[in-house]
């Protein structure tokens, strides 16, 4: 089982390349991945996510498809969430990346 799940990413990796390039998609949108812009350490943009999870003026999770993106500071607030966008201002002191198992 192990092993059909490693081919079939194989093959997915360069049909997700074609389609991305055939279709004028960015890459990340196709592949499900968060989509992070900072600007400095008191701005973030992230898109492409599935939920917020945790949230607090110190604290903020974003769920993606493959990955779980933290970002810890002072006074952060969500100055937009949409349903796939946030603007995220405060002061940054760190972000954490965190693979998970959702969507394998």
């Amino acid at each position: 089982m192990d092993k059909d799940r490693k081919r079939n990413a194989k093959i997915k990796k360069p049909y997700d390349s074609f389609l991305s390039a055939s279709l004028k998609i960015p890459a990340d949108v196709l592949s499900g991945e968060i989509k992070l812009t900072l600007v400095g350490n008191r701005q973030a943009l992230l898109e492409n996510y599935q939920g917020l999870s945790e949230y607090d003026g110190k604290c903020v999770t974003f769920q993606g498809k493959r990955m779980k993106i933290t970002v810890e500071g002072e006074k952060l607030r969500l100055d937009y969430y949409g349903s796939s966008e946030t603007l995220l201002r405060g002061r940054i002191r760190a972000i954490r990346f965190e693979e998970t198992e959702r969507g394998t």
